[in-house]
């Protein structure tokens, strides 16, 4: 397997144990908005660009970060 492909899995192996579960804790009892499902949405995709190294200038969509992350695990 590729080295770098070890780098971005432990990078997002670290962001799915420590930042989304501390995210999310307790999730379900909150009282959720579509708007603040939306800018979790956001943020998870912002981190997962910057952990891919994608530049969010370059207004790449979520639909491609997805795909991008779902070839690197």
């Amino acid at each position: 397997m590729d080295p770098t492909r070890y780098f971005y899995l432990t990078k997002i192996h670290v962001y799915h144990a420590s930042v989304r579960s501390v995210l999310l804790y307790r999730c379900e009892c909150w009282a959720m908005r579509v708007e603040d499902e939306r800018k979790l949405e956001v943020f998870d995709h912002y981190c997962l660009g910057s952990i891919l190294r994608m530049m969010y200038t370059a207004f790449i969509s979520g639909e491609t970060i997805r795909t991008r992350y779902d070839k690197s695990t």
